[in-house]
């Protein structure tokens, strides 16, 4: 198997595995009326992030990763910022 479809296999599997929480942590930045991103960052600890999502720690902060390779492909950028004591800053920006 090459690189790029072992990248490719690895990719799909993250996705089926991550995919479907990662648009529930989505769904904390998009406006539920017009659809398009209401907010560019939500300051919350993992832990809150968790409970919001109801689901575990570890699975969150893949599926914040799985979203942030989606939206690299259409020119966003998300990340979890751990610089802030035991909080982490999920934000998403354009043309990053």
């Amino acid at each position: 198997m090459s690189p790029e479809q072992r990248a490719m296999e690895d990719r799909v599997w993250w996705q089926s595995r991550y995919g479907r929480l990662s648009q529930r942590v989505l769904r904390l930045l998009v406006d539920g009326a017009s659809g398009e991103l209401s907010r560019s960052t939500v300051s919350a600890s993992l832990d809150r992030l968790t409970m919001a999502v109801d689901s575990d720690p570890e699975d969150v902060r893949h599926a914040v990763q799985v979203l942030s390779s989606s939206l690299a492909h259409r020119g966003l950028k998300i990340k979890l910022d751990h610089s802030v004591s035991s909080f982490s800053r999920l934000s998403t920006a354009s043309g990053l």
